[in-house]
């Protein structure tokens, strides 16, 4: 009998066939943006709808996401030309790490130029450590219309969190079929927080 499935998790039985379902490769653009205005989450949709993958960054101790990383698939009938500012951010003028006071050369390249996907959307270099090393992670998800009461919460606690909070992302998922998936049936938003160890 047929089965769909994206992780096993030794719950398949006996396979008997395997039929793969593969995308070509493509291309993506990377920038980053510094100093995103927490009042973007107001455009929820059009924030995390400007890229293939967007992931806002925060340590919740100000009025704004220190950065935001935009991916965009490049769609050679539509070039895209990263802007300066986006929705009351700028531009990073050089490489950016989500920690502050790690080693920029360790992030995927910033440059908004055409690359290889698996170049581009991992945030950090295979060649190196991702994040810092040393710490926990955790990561919770809610429904898609909640995402920006669930942010604004967090941040009303950010006092209480900057002691042993590394840095926290914020990403958004599409609903999917997976029965074992945080976004079963549900468009999610993730708050993923590292924490010192």
């Amino acid at each position: 009998m047929p089965h769909e499935t994206a992780v096993g998790l030794g719950r398949l039985g006996v396979v008997t066939a395997l039929t793969l379902r593969t995308q070509p490769t493509y291309d993506i653009q990377q920038v980053v943006y510094d100093d995103l205005p927490m009042e973007a989450l107001d455009d929820l949709d059009g924030v995390f709808g400007a890229g293939y993958s967007v992931s806002l960054f925060t340590r919740f101790r100000g009025p704004a996401f220190e950065l935001a990383f935009v991916k965009r698939r490049v769609d050679p009938a539509a070039p895209w030309t990263p802007p300066d500012t986006w929705f009351g951010a700028v531009r990073a003028p050089e490489q950016r790490h989500p920690l502050s006071g790690e080693p920029p050369e360790h992030t995927t390249l910033q440059d908004g130029l055409p690359a290889p996907w698996h170049t581009r959307l991992p945030h950090f270099r295979l060649e190196f450590t991702p994040s810092k090393g040393e710490e926990i992670q955790s990561e919770f998800f809610v429904p898609r219309e909640h995402g920006p009461a669930a942010i604004r919460a967090v941040h009303a606690l950010g006092p209480r969190l900057a002691p042993v909070l590394l840095i926290s992302e914020i990403r958004t998922i599409a609903a999917d079929d997976l029965p074992a998936s945080m976004a079963y049936q549900r468009d999610s938003v993730a708050l993923h927080f590292t924490w010192m160890r």
